[in-house]
């Protein structure tokens, strides 16, 4: 069965929609190096918005500014505790017969370890006031589909932009400060439902 979205899904319909995601992205290329996703890359792709333009971890690594490794086991531990996402990382890693399945040879035996510069940006922005450039009500929009909208949504903005965001899904109180986070996207001010997110620069 092939989902186009998330949405409105019970957690059963989520895991079988995004382990179908997972298998059409799998030995898909990188948009940016051209390098062959594995399946865990097509989760990680998943979780950073980027389902419709598959990246691998080491350009998103490099394009955020993180330390390769530091980035993939930040990734690892969101992917844990969320289980849609989890099924999907277990099940590629079946798929690609993983010794250690859950930190498969096919990210923690890279190549490509060499750490990256990183130019860190302060998340601990001051809020003097609930100024924003624009508002989004993203509903009870969950897992895959809500961060994939946002990552599409701020690069449509400037550097130091503010986007003001109603999220109704249970997940959200802990899903959009960890993404931010994994993004270096500003958390300006959290007030569930309502979060306020400063573009981040570049």
């Amino acid at each position: 069965m092939k989902f186009e979205s998330y949405n409105f899904l019970d957690e059963d319909e989520r895991t079988e929609a995004l382990i179908d995601d997972v298998r059409n992205l799998r030995g898909r290329a990188c948009k940016l190096c051209s390098f062959v996703l594995c399946g865990h890359q097509a989760v990680i792709s998943i979780v950073m918005g980027f389902k419709n333009e598959p990246h691998c971890i080491s350009c998103l690594a490099k394009n955020l500014g993180n330390p390769l490794k530091a980035f993939r086991e930040r990734i690892f531990q969101y992917v844990k505790r969320h289980e849609c996402f989890l099924n999907g990382w277990m099940i590629s890693s079946d798929m690609e017969e993983s010794r250690n399945k859950e930190r498969p040879e096919c990210l923690w035996d890279l190549k490509q370890e060499e750490e990256f510069s990183t130019n860190e940006v302060d998340q601990r922005l001051s809020v003097d006031d609930d100024t924003f450039d624009c508002e989004w009500d993203a509903g009870d929009m969950s897992c895959g589909d809500l961060v994939l909208e946002l990552r599409l949504r701020l690069n449509n903005m400037n550097s130091g932009e503010v986007v003001k965001v109603r999220a109704t899904d249970s997940g959200a109180p802990e899903d959009i400060p960890a993404w931010c986070g994994l993004t270096k996207h500003g958390l300006k001010h959290c007030q569930p439902p309502h979060y306020w997110i400063k573009r981040r620069k570049g």
